[in-house]
């Protein structure tokens, strides 16, 4: 038999009842991180939409403008807008509020292959609610992603745009490859 001491007994009660509050603590550190990633993988799906169609915008015109008017700008920026607030973030509709696109935002770059419409958009949502987090005095955080679309014609092309051109059914990974559309010579991409 083991002879133990009275200061022994009762130790590994201690022990697990560290490890059992150590083990919950990391628990809810991965669920609250988990849903604050989700939910910014949400807010930049619903940025990368915004800027695209913001960017569509002048390529549906017909023929791709060479000027940049304060209707093209207010269409361009009513049709982010628009796009971006059909996403959700965690299950909830985002605002149209919660789109933010100015018309600082909305650019006309004239370069030597003809001009490039850039709609830059950013998408934030306030004060989500965290679960955890809560305990340590963090009762909510701010989730913010932006997303820089342009559209141009590519080197070369004269085509007007398609009238039935949609860039989500026909897109290729922006990192990977330009985005063209296989029936015409305009191009979109996003980055």
């Amino acid at each position: 038999m083991c002879n133990r001491s009275n200061r022994d007994k009762g130790i590994s009660v201690i022990i697990v009842a560290a490890g059992l509050t150590t083990f919950i603590g990391f628990l809810a550190l991965v669920v609250d991180l988990g849903m604050l990633f989700a939910s910014r993988s949400d807010a930049q799906k619903a940025a990368d939409a915004a800027a695209l169609a913001g960017a569509r915008y002048f390529i549906d015109q017909g023929s791709m403008p060479t000027t940049l008017s304060q209707t093209m700008r207010d269409e361009s920026k009513a049709f982010a807008k628009a796009i971006g607030a059909q996403n959700k973030i965690r299950g909830v509709n985002i605002p149209q509020a919660d789109v933010i696109v100015n018309d600082s935002d909305i650019l006309l770059l004239n370069t030597a292959n003809g001009p490039v419409f850039q709609v830059s958009a950013l998408v934030q949502r306030n004060a989500l609610s965290t679960y955890f987090a809560n305990i340590l005095g963090i009762p909510s955080v701010n989730i913010v992603a932006s997303a820089t679309a342009q559209a141009s014609l590519p080197v070369g092309s004269t085509a007007g745009a398609p009238p039935s051109y949609n860039p989500g059914s026909k897109c290729i990974k922006p990192w990977i490859l330009q985005n063209i559309s296989p029936r015409t010579t305009y191009s979109i991409w996003s980055g």
